[in-house]
């Protein structure tokens, strides 16, 4: 499984005056400063979370899709692997994603030699949200690729919004509670337990995903 970013969000999802404001700054001499402690909160946060805050377009690629090989998830699920809890609920007819949180998806595609087939929107039906789950329609049944690996190719729109203000309160302040923490350890070693550190991950436990 693979997920890539196809176009970033189109606006940061941090505004420096709200940032300033925070911060309690009064001018704007630190601002490409503060624009890159932003960023970086965003990224931890959107790690730590395992969600997209502001939209972007992305696009996820399987193997194949579970219980599209001899009627078993066999090829979806294998003994031991990390993974969403949501996963568990899995079954022949409906799956999760993991593109959280799932705004549309655009697009599905299977690896039918010699090329790229699409797979028409009529075939299934998605539950949007942080719980994104992908439905088979009535009547069908799931595809299975000509070849073994990266044979499903998932196109999509995730994220709370498509602009800061979309973004929930309590992720909001967390966020720029982030910035303030590493805004004043500014130099210090180990930025990536920052999340923790700051106080922010307890203010975003309920958006979390959790990994079995």
């Amino acid at each position: 499984m693979l997920m890539e970013t196809l176009t970033p969000p189109e606006t940061d999802t941090l505004l420096l005056d709200d940032v300033r404001g925070h911060l309690r700054l009064d001018s704007a001499e630190d601002d490409a400063g503060l624009a890159v402690l932003a960023r970086t909160a965003e990224a931890l946060m959107e790690a730590h979370l395992g969600a997209a805050l502001v939209a972007r377009d992305m696009v996820l690629s399987l193997d194949s899709f579970p219980a599209s090989c001899s009627g078993t998830a066999d090829r979806w699920w294998q003994g031991t692997r990390e993974g969403p809890m949501s996963w568990l609920h899995a079954s022949a007819r409906s799956f999760p994603l993991p593109l959280r949180p799932l705004i549309s998806i655009a697009s599905i595609e299977v690896w039918q030699a010699p090329g790229w087939q699409s797979w028409p929107a009529s075939n299934y039906n998605i539950t949007p949200g942080l719980l994104p789950m992908l439905h088979l329609a009535a009547g069908t049944s799931w595809p299975v690729p000509s070849r073994e690996r990266a044979g499903v190719r998932i196109t999509a729109r995730t994220g709370f919004g498509e602009n800061w203000n979309a973004v929930p309160e309590l992720i909001r302040h967390a966020l720029l509670q982030l910035v303030a923490y590493l805004y004043t350890h500014r130099g210090d070693e180990g930025a990536e337990d920052a999340v923790h550190a700051s106080g922010a991950a307890s203010m975003v436990s309920q958006y979390r995903q959790v990994k079995l």
